[in-house]
């Protein structure tokens, strides 16, 4: 049997758990501003061995992200997706560079024998966590061993041709000629010589809940103030009121 007692502490708890609040899920896209065609090159080996976006995480939590590549018939590329922090400025030109331990980094994804079209190259990292307002870069690179060494000829990325869009999230592409180093990504600051708008991509964030501070804590000081007197009342009468 459930004491009137245990049904009010019940019905506070359900209200404040009500008090949820829900970033909501967000997308990052510069596609409705790209024309198809437009493009920066080449990633690849011996070219560029990374390719990337920065952008200001708008949510805590990112599912997945894509870039549109140009693949050829003679290019066979071995990549990863990699997501970092980023540190300096998120445009090129601008002297930035990825810090701290990877966030992310996927297993090898191939790229050959294309027709010359476009194709989305999808990253999908299962969510990971962001600090919304931070700094952060998703990349493609060939630059881990061994990929750089499986990998042979270059590619061209989707870009807005020198332009920064709606649905940037407050960034813009930047990239290195980091060849087989892979640790050179976190160490050294990126060849970012100039600005070249974005990259055409799209990136999904989740939202998750969140409690709103204020709302708690006024919550449970007025729980408080409720069940003070009963029980109190309760302790000074010896009866626990029951309902069937």
């Amino acid at each position: 049997m459930r004491t009137k007692l245990d049904r009010l502490i019940l019905s506070a708890l359900v209200g404040l758990g009500s008090s949820l609040a829900c970033e909501g899920d967000q997308t990052l896209d510069t596609t409705t501003s790209w024309d198809g065609s437009s493009s920066i090159s080449a990633f690849g080996n011996p070219n560029t061995a990374t390719y990337g976006q920065t952008f200001v995480a708008p949510a805590s939590q990112l599912d997945s992200y894509t870039f549109y590549l140009e693949d050829n018939y003679s290019t066979h590329l071995e990549m990863r997706g990699v997501v970092f922090q980023w540190s300096g400025s998120l445009l090129g030109g601008g002297g930035g560079g990825a810090v701290g331990a990877p966030l992310y980094v996927s297993p090898t994804a191939q790229l050959y024998n294309g027709n010359g079209s476009f194709q989305a190259v999808t990253i999908n990292t299962g969510g990971i966590g962001l600090t919304p307002g931070q700094d952060y870069v998703m990349a493609l690179t060939v630059s881990a061993n061994p990929d750089f060494a499986d990998s042979g000829g270059g590619v061209t990325f989707g870009d807005t041709q020198y332009a920064h869009v709606p649905g940037d999230g407050g960034g813009g592409f930047v990239f290195y000629n980091n060849g087989n180093n892979f640790g050179l990504l976190n160490t050294t600051t990126w060849d970012n010589f100039a600005d070249f708008g974005d990259l055409a991509f799209k990136a999904q964030f989740v939202g998750v809940a969140v409690p709103e501070p204020t709302t708690i804590v006024s919550g449970f000081v007025t729980l408080g103030l409720v069940l003070m007197p009963l029980v109190a009342r309760f302790r000074r009468s010896g009866v626990a009121a029951t309902e069937n």
